[in-house]
């Protein structure tokens, strides 16, 4: 868990949470995070990125680094010199990484399969395609080459892990300019959330361009903005599956034997084309906020 209080001083946090009711939202969320931990006997650490959460397939913290973060709070808080640097690891670990670590892991390699019938099997969905270079493809798309999110999205925890020998990335509500912060090595992914319910505000054209996931999952509830035709779209060109929970509802990851439930719904991909979707004023105007 980050930590803003780490890193700001307590007389700024008070100013710009009495300025802006995010960052409070920010602070008071924080402090009552840390006090259930507290309680129970852990000590949370900070995700920057080169963290390793899990070592059996490589699941890393990808983002944001220490210099990212204080740069992105110093810009939501006007602070010109964010402190202190960033906290050592406890040298004891918490009794929660204590189980955590000693804990036998389900492989990555069994979590493959995607809901009933056997039709979304992840491996039928995709098929064999290779990829191809796709630097400019989305030049003439609608997709913003330079878009914006709001400042505090670019501290999301972007993870990264490895599944069978291909790359998975968990972006969070991550904008472009933290995932320009994501190394080369992690272009070409098998698979990819799409940052803040498929927002246009937080995926240029050189990310899609770049991960050009094989296979993306978006969370929206299919208003006018989420997800975002322009991204779908985008995405459909550069070759990527993608399914929205708006669509397809409740997505089933499961491993081993587990009995089909009614509840989760078959993949439907999505096209990018087609009818644009209702507006939803009340989430335009809270968006305007």
């Amino acid at each position: 868990m980050h930590d803003i209080t780490k890193h700001v001083s307590a007389e700024t946090l008070r100013r710009a949470s009495s300025a802006d009711d995010g960052i409070k939202q920010v602070v008071e969320t924080t402090k009552e995070l840390a006090a259930a931990f507290a309680s129970r006997g852990v000590t949370p650490l900070e995700p920057f990125a080169g963290l390793t959460i899990f070592a059996i397939h490589g699941m890393t913290v990808l983002g944001p680094s220490l210099p990212l973060y204080n740069k992105v709070i110093g810009e939501f808080t006007k602070v010109d010199a964010p402190f202190p640097a960033l906290f050592p690891v406890p040298s004891r670990p918490s009794p929660l990484w204590n189980a955590i670590a000693l804990s036998t892991p389900t492989p990555l390699s069994a979590l493959g399969r995607i809901a009933t019938p056997s039709s979304n099997n992840l491996a039928s969905l995709l098929g064999s395609a290779p990829w191809v270079p796709l630097a400019g493809v989305l030049e003439e798309s609608s997709v913003k080459k330079n878009p914006k999110t709001q400042p505090y999205n670019n501290t999301s925890v972007v993870l990264g892990a490895i599944f069978n020998g291909s790359k998975l990335l968990f972006p969070a509500d991550a904008g472009t300019e933290a995932l320009s912060h994501v190394g080369p090595e992690w272009n070409h992914l098998l698979y990819s959330g799409i940052p803040h319910h498929g927002s246009d505000g937080n995926f240029s054209q050189s990310d899609i361009e770049r991960f050009c996931p094989r296979f993306a999952i978006i969370s929206a509830k299919g208003d006018s903005c989420h997800p975002s035709r322009a991204i779908v779209s985008g995405l459909v060109k550069a070759g990527t599956k993608v399914v929205s929970t708006h669509k397809s509802g409740n997505l089933w990851f499961w491993s081993g034997v587990v009995p089909a439930r009614t509840d989760y719904s078959p993949v439907e991909l999505l096209t990018g084309t087609g009818a644009p979707e209702p507006i939803d004023w009340m989430t335009v105007m809270e968006n305007m906020r």
